[in-house]
């Protein structure tokens, strides 16, 4: 979920554990780290500890919320036990007002949270346990936002990303001249209000500045030199705009869900919307 605070409505998660500690999930640690003279926390759930090599996905709350948050409406430790890898939930820093958010030219805090992914995921990656080819990352809201800054930063470290219900900051988007090096999935809600799918935010700060999401994918697609675009219908409510042939062989989708809104879909029902973190895991995975 989202702070919308020029439509008044407030909701902060309060959770942060800044010792590590075992969350009700006995494989969902959570740790404390100094980086840049500030008090981080990041969750890591990995049900399969004596394993090695598993693909590691980041999953970034939205503004306003927490790691503990995301880690339970996401549902992606169901998915992660399901089909074996592990999962890293980072919390995000205060802006200036006090309010926890991604970092991702938003000029609403100067925190350097992409730095701190960036180096979290290499840290992870190191480790023996992890598969540093299959490090990949999603975000919800203002952490899709921060999924397009990490694309458009091109370290190399993750392999693909996914927004859901985010979009590209007016910022990123200007300097939007060279294709993204890495796989996207962008999932929008033709009824979402907090970031709506023609670009028309109006959030305090500079949450704007983006066109339509569909122009955005029609730019990323036409850097990457895309030949081939394809329209598939997923089920009576989801259609997919999917970009292929491209430079470097990467796919960049635009999923479209009628009548959805900001939430993280959870669908169960193959037939009716998606399970966004089951949909997610297979576009990372391919």
């Amino acid at each position: 979920m989202s702070l919308l605070k020029n439509q008044g409505i407030i909701l902060l998660f309060s959770f942060l554990c800044f010792t590590a500690c075992r969350d009700s999930d006995p494989d969902a640690i959570t740790y404390q780290i100094t980086f840049d003279s500030l008090e981080r926390a990041y969750i890591v759930y990995n049900p399969y500890p004596d394993q090695l090599n598993l693909p590691l996905v980041f999953v970034l709350h939205g503004y306003g919320g927490s790691n503990e948050d995301v880690m339970m409406y996401t549902q992606m430790n169901d998915v992660a036990k399901e089909h074996h890898f592990a999962v890293c939930y980072p919390q995000g820093s205060a802006d200036y007002n006090g309010f926890i958010h991604w970092n991702s030219l938003l000029n609403l805090g100067d925190a350097k949270d992409a730095e701190f992914i960036e180096y979290l995921a290499q840290e992870l990656s190191d480790d023996v346990a992890y598969d540093a080819s299959k490090t990949y990352l999603c975000g919800h809201s203002n952490g899709g936002f921060m999924a397009y800054h990490l694309a458009r930063r091109d370290l190399g470290i993750f392999k693909a990303f996914a927004s859901v219900c985010g979009t590209i900051s007016g910022a990123d988007w200007d300097s939007l001249n060279t294709m993204l090096n890495a796989n996207f999935l962008q999932i929008s809600g033709t009824a979402d209000n907090v970031i709506p799918m023609n670009g028309s935010i109006q959030l305090y700060g500079d949450w704007g500045g983006a066109p339509p999401i569909d122009s955005v994918y029609i730019q990323i697609g036409q850097l990457a030199n895309c030949t081939a675009k394809d329209t598939i219908q997923y089920n009576s409510n989801t259609t997919e705009f999917r970009y292929g042939t491209c430079q470097d062989q990467h796919v960049y989708q635009l999923t479209v869900i009628d009548n959805w809104g900001h939430g993280w879909p959870l669908s169960t029902l193959k037939s009716k919307d998606i399970h966004a973190s089951r949909y997610i895991w297979p576009f990372f995975n391919n």
